[in-house]
């Protein structure tokens, strides 16, 4: 099977798990069925950081910066499903929520979530527009949707009407590299390297409004006086940066927030494995990657108590109300408390991401994909 990957969309360490979920879909699927040919569409911007391909992948560099958003959508209109025809794909495959809406062949679109629905506030509004418009089209004109969740499901049933077999869960995976192991020595000099010591609490997530991350701040302002953990935040500033700053300004001890950024795989590992706890905020999610990720690295987790968190950990996390600031924090207090809690919750997560594999991701995409390719 020809099989094309529409990477028009990534941005390198730009757009979170959605790269994540690309760059494993693609080492999986290589991997994993070599009598496949994959033709990787990629943009200026990312091109290079997909090497030369090689072996039963090609890489085709498109003349379009992603960063450049009108063009990019216009390439991927009006240009990408002629480059896809030269290449010869027989299912044109986009993991990054638009797609080309006419193509000469079948066409699959992962579609996350429907962040736009929920947390507007997380977009421009040229974002926004754009963004409604074209997941809309993609709905109507693919043959076949992935998402990552049943929430998600639902959400794109309600929200854009999708129906029937056309609509398929794949969840996410967690990196075999993240569920290796290092000594306590090494994790240890990572972290002190990236400038942790000492008990932390860790979260992973970059600064949109719905990450509520200065709603964790305004716990941790509450448990200052009563844990010696320094709290560290692993992403990139976004739309929340404002709110969460203002909320910092507060601590009593803002040096004991650490904000890190563009971390090796190594370096994040590392602190997965020597927090404490493990701490997730979200206001709204398509998955919850760091969750699993975490899980997998047997940091304890507790968790904003939603519906897709409560699908993805089950059992496997401690859960609050992330709206309730001082609830959060009796919450997080009572778990730091209670040493054999916290080995029990990170014994259970370890088991429960060992059913989180990309292979098993791939084996299923592929599946779908091979049954849309059957319709040309």
């Amino acid at each position: 099977m020809r099989i094309g990957v529409n990477l028009l969309y990534l941005i390198p360490g730009e757009v979170g798990g959605t790269e994540t979920y690309a760059r494993e879909m693609v080492r999986a699927l290589s991997r994993g069925y070599p009598q496949d040919r994959l033709t990787l569409f990629c943009n200026r911007e990312n091109a290079e950081s997909f090497g030369e391909a090689g072996g039963n992948v090609a890489r085709v560099v498109c003349g379009v910066r992603a960063r450049g958003r009108a063009a990019r959508i216009a390439y991927e209109q009006f240009i990408l499903p002629r480059r896809a025809a030269e290449a010869g794909v027989e299912v044109l495959w986009s993991p990054g929520y638009t797609m080309p809406l006419r193509a000469g062949c079948p066409q699959a679109v992962t579609i996350h979530d429907v962040q736009y629905r929920y947390h507007p506030e997380d977009f421009s509004w040229a974002e926004l527009a754009a963004t409604r418009a074209l997941v809309w089209g993609s709905c109507r004109r693919a043959a076949g949707i992935l998402t990552a969740s049943e929430n998600s499901a639902a959400d794109l049933r309600r929200w854009n009407g999708v129906r029937g077999e056309r609509l398929r869960v794949t969840p996410y995976g967690v990196s075999e590299f993240l569920r290796s192991a290092d000594g306590e020595g090494e994790a240890e000099r990572l972290a002190a390297e990236a400038g942790v010591r000492g008990p932390f609490l860790l979260t992973v997530a970059n600064s949109y409004p719905h990450k509520n991350l200065a709603g964790l701040a305004a716990a941790f302002n509450r448990l200052e006086g009563v844990i010696p953990h320094a709290w560290v935040i692993v992403g990139q500033a976004r739309r929340g940066e404002e709110a969460l700053q203002a909320a910092l300004r507060g601590l009593r001890e803002p040096g004991r927030v650490r904000r890190l950024r563009g971390l090796s795989p190594a370096t994040l590992r590392a602190l997965y494995r020597k927090a404490e706890l493990f701490v997730f905020p979200t206001l709204f999610e398509g998955f919850g990657l760091p969750v699993v990720e975490a899980m997998a690295c047997g940091a304890p987790v507790a968790c904003s108590n939603i519906p897709v968190l409560r699908e993805v950990a089950g059992d496997a996390a401690a859960f609050f109300d992330p709206l309730d600031a001082e609830g959060t924090a009796e919450a997080l207090r009572d778990l730091l408390e209670d040493p054999e809690a916290l080995r029990a919750l990170g014994d259970r997560g370890r088991r429960r991401a060992e059913g989180f594999t990309w292979e098993r991701t791939a084996r299923a995409t592929r599946e779908f994909l091979a049954r849309l390719a059957a319709q040309r």
